[in-house]
C-alpha cells in the first residue's frame, strides 16, 4: 500500500508478505510472515522503518523479530536501530522446551532506564538475552533459566548490567527454588 499525505508531504509505504506456503503432508506446518512500514516525513525530515518478522515450523521452531529504525536528517545524532526492545523483545521457542527472549538496541542519543538498568546518554548500546528450559510436565517438572541485561553509554562512559541464574523444582504443590543475581554499574 502506498499513501501520500498532503500538505507535508509525507510518504507511507506498507507491505505484508507471506514468506512460506504450507508444507506438504509432513505432520507439521510452516509459516512465515513479514510486515514492513516505511514512513518518510519530508516536513519533519525523518525516516521511520518498522518490521515484524514471524516465522514458525510447528512444533519445532518459532521466532518473532520486531525491528525499528529511526533517522532524523536534521540532527544526525538523533537515530536508533532496535532489534527488539525492552518491552517488545525478540522471542524464540525451540522444540516447545527452550524459550528465549532478547534484544539489541543502538542509539545515537542514549537509551532510557529500564528495570534495574540506568539511563545512558550519547552513543549507547543495550543488549539482553534470557533463556529458559523446562523438563517434565505438571505436576512434576524442573525449570532452569539464565539471562543478562546490559547497557553501555559513551557520553559520559557508563556500563551497567545484570546477570541472573534461576532454578525451580516443582513437586505437586511444592516449589523448591534457588537463584542468584549479579549487578554491575560503573563508569565516569
Amino acid at each position: 500500500m502506498f499513501l501520500l499525505e498532503l500538505p507535508g508531504p509525507r510518504l507511507l509505504l506498507v507491505m505484508k508478505a507471506k514468506l512460506l506456503a504450507d508444507m506438504p503432508d509432513l505432520g507439521g506446518t510452516a509459516e512465515g510472515t513479514f510486515l514492513a512500514v516505511i514512513d518518510l516525513d519530508f516536513a519533519r525530515g525523518t525516516l521511520t522503518i518498522g518490521l515484524a518478522i514471524d516465522f514458525s515450523i510447528d512444533p519445532l521452531f518459532e521466532i518473532k523479530i520486531p525491528v525499528e529504525a529511526f533517522f532524523d536528517f536534521n540532527d544526525t545524532s538523533d537515530w536508533h536501530l532496535y532489534l527488539g526492545q525492552y518491552a517488545d523483545q525478540i522471542q524464540a521457542k525451540v522444540f516447545e522446551v527452550f524459550d528465549a527472549t532478547g534484544y539489541l538496541m543502538l542509539s545515537g542519543q542514549g537509551i532510557p532506564a529500564h528495570s534495574s538498568l540506568p539511563a545512558v546518554t550519547g552513543f549507547s548500546v543495550a543488549a539482553g538475552l534470557h533463556v529458559s528450559f523446562t523438563w517434565g510436565f505438571d505436576p512434576l517438572y524442573a525449570q532452569l533459566a539464565a539471562g543478562f541485561d546490559a547497557v553501555v553509554g559513551f557520553s559520559p562512559f557508563r556500563v551497567a548490567g545484570i546477570l541472573t541464574v534461576r532454578g525451580t523444582l516443582h513437586l505437586f504443590i511444592i516449589d523448591i527454588s534457588a537463584w542468584a543475581d549479579l549487578h554491575v554499574d560503573g563508569g565516569d
